[in-house]
C-alpha cells in the first residue's frame, strides 16, 4: 500500500489536487462568469436575498446580450438557488477579485476528492482503491471546465451535496436507531441541497438503488424495506419537482432553443456525443469546454460511422457489464454509474443550450474511477506503484492534450 492511514491519505489529495489546479486561481473572469457575477447586482447586496426566492432572478439564456437582461438577473436560466448563494457569500468577501471565486471552486474541488475517496472507501474498504479514485477524479482533465469557469460551480455544488448524501446513506446500516434517524434527515438534507444546486442531481435515488443492488442484499420484504429506505428521497425529489417545475419555473424559457427538433436525429447526435465523451475520458486528447454546436456534429441518420461507433460500443459495454456483475461488482458499479450519471446532459429528453460540454462529465466520469481503480488494484503492488505514477503522469502532462488540469484552453481567452 503506498499510502496508509486515513489521515494521510486526505492530506495527499488535497495537496495533490491543490498543486494540479493552483495556476486557476490567477485566472480572471471568463465565459458565463460575467453575466453570474461582474454583470450582475443581484449578489452585491443582501438586500436583493429575498429575490432568490422569486421568478425575477432568473435568466432567460446566459447568451441573451447584456441589453436584454436586468440588472437583478442571476444569470441561471433554472432554479439553482445554492450556487447563487455561494457568489453572495464570495461578493462579500472578494467583492469583484476572482482570486477569491476561483480559490472558491478549487476548495469545493479538493472537498469533493475527498468525499470521492471517503464514498469509495465506505464502499470497497479497500484505501488502495479509494486513494487512487480520488486522485484520478482530481487530475483527470475533463474537470477543467467545471472548476475553471465559476459559473459552473453548480456542478462541484451538486456533487457535494450528493457525495456527502451517499456517504451517510451508506452508514446508516451501521449506527444504531437514534443515530440512524439524524444521519437519514441529513442525507435528505444533503440531497435536497444537490437538487436546488443542479437539477441533475435527479439521478441520485437511481444511484443508491444501484449501490443496494450491487453491494447488499434485499429482504424478503421488498415493499417495507424500499418504504424505509428510499421514501424520504422520493418525499425530497417530489417536493423539489413542485418548486422548480409548478412555483419558481423560468417565466421566459424557452429562450433556449435547441437546435434539433427531431427526436430520432438527438438519438442519433447523442449518440455521436457519447463516442467523444468515451475518448475523452479514455484518452484525453484534444478535450475542448464546449464544441461549438455546428451542422457536423449534428447526425441525420444511424448510418453515422460514429453513431455506429458508439451503439457497438455501448452494446459491448452493456455485454461486458452483464458478465461481470457478480464477479467484479466495483466494475459493473462504475460503468452504470457512468450511464446513469450522463443521463440528464445526454439532451434526448431535456434541451440543453449546448450539445456536448466538458462539464457535462463532472459527475459521471465517477464511474470511470471506480472502474479504473479496481483494475489497478488487482496488479501486483510493484506493478501497481509503477502503473500509478506512469498513469497520473500521463493524465498530468500529456502533451496533445487540449486542456490541463486548471488551465483553459484560448477559447476562454486565458494564456
Amino acid at each position: 500500500m503506498i499510502i496508509k492511514g486515513k489521515n494521510l491519505a486526505i492530506l495527499v489529495i488535497v495537496l495533490f489536487t491543490g498543486l494540479i489546479y493552483a495556476n486557476s486561481l490567477r485566472n480572471s473572469f471568463i465565459w458565463d462568469d460575467d453575466s453570474h457575477i461582474s454583470e450582475t447586482n443581484l449578489i452585491k447586496s443582501w438586500d436583493n436575498f429575498p429575490l432568490l426566492f422569486t421568478k425575477s432572478h432568473l435568466t432567460v439564456s446566459s447568451e441573451l446580450t447584456n441589453s436584454d437582461r436586468t440588472d437583478m438577473e442571476s444569470g441561471e436560466a433554472s432554479y439553482r438557488p445554492v450556487c447563487t448563494i455561494t457568489f453572495f457569500i464570495d461578493y462579500f468577501f472578494w467583492q469583484l477579485n476572482p482570486f477569491g471565486y476561483h480559490l472558491t471552486n478549487l476548495l469545493l474541488h479538493i472537498a469533493n476528492c475527498i468525499l470521492l475517496y471517503l464514498l469509495a472507501l465506505s464502499i470497497t474498504k479497500n484505501p488502495k482503491i479509494a486513494i487512487f479514485a480520488s486522485l484520478l477524479f482530481a487530475s483527470h482533465p475533463v474537470n477543467s471546465e467545471a472548476v475553471g469557469v465559476i459559473a459552473f460551480r453548480e456542478d462541484l455544488l451538486a456533487v457535494l451535496f450528493m457525495l456527502s448524501s451517499f456517504i451517510l446513506f451508506i452508514k446508516l446500516d451501521t449506527v444504531s436507531r437514534i443515530k440512524k434517524g439524524c444521519l437519514y434527515l441529513s442525507s435528505l438534507l444533503f440531497f435536497l441541497l444537490a437538487l436546488f444546486s443542479k437539477e441533475a442531481a435527479i439521478v441520485f435515488p437511481p444511484l443508491l438503488l444501484l449501490y443496494d443492488y450491487f453491494f447488499k442484499k434485499f429482504p424478503r420484504s421488498i415493499r417495507e424495506y424500499f418504504k424505509l429506505r428510499y421514501l424520504g428521497y422520493a418525499i425530497v425529489l417530489g417536493f423539489y419537482c413542485f418548486i422548480r417545475f409548478f412555483i419558481l419555473v423560468n417565466p421566459d424559457k424557452p429562450g433556449v432553443v435547441y437546435l434539433i427538433n427531431n427526436f430520432y436525429t438527438r438519438v442519433f447526435t447523442m449518440l455521436k456525443v457519447f463516442s467523444i465523451y468515451i475518448r475523452w475520458i479514455l484518452f484525453p486528447v484534444g478535450i475542448c469546454p464546449v464544441l461549438p454546436d455546428s451542422p457536423t456534429l449534428i447526425a441525420y441518420s444511424i448510418t453515422d460511422p460514429l453513431v455506429i461507433t458508439a451503439i457497438l460500443l455501448i452494446v459491448i459495454i452493456f455485454i461486458f457489464t452483464v458478465r461481470l456483475r457478480k464477479r467484479e461488482v466495483l466494475i459493473s458499479f462504475g460503468i452504470l454509474w457512468f450511464f446513469i450519471a450522463i443521463f440528464p446532459v445526454s439532451n434526448i429528453f431535456y434541451n440543453l443550450p449546448n450539445h456536448i460540454a466538458g462539464r457535462y462529465l463532472y459527475f459521471s466520469v465517477i464511474g470511470f474511477c471506480f472502474l479504473a481503480a479496481a483494475l489497478l488494484a488487482k496488479l501486483p503492488r510493484k506493478v501497481y506503484r509503477n502503473s500509478m505514477i506512469i498513469i497520473l503522469y500521463f493524465i498530468l502532462y500529456l502533451p496533445l492534450s487540449g486542456i490541463r488540469p486548471g488551465k483553459m484552453i484560448t477559447y476562454y481567452g486565458i494564456k
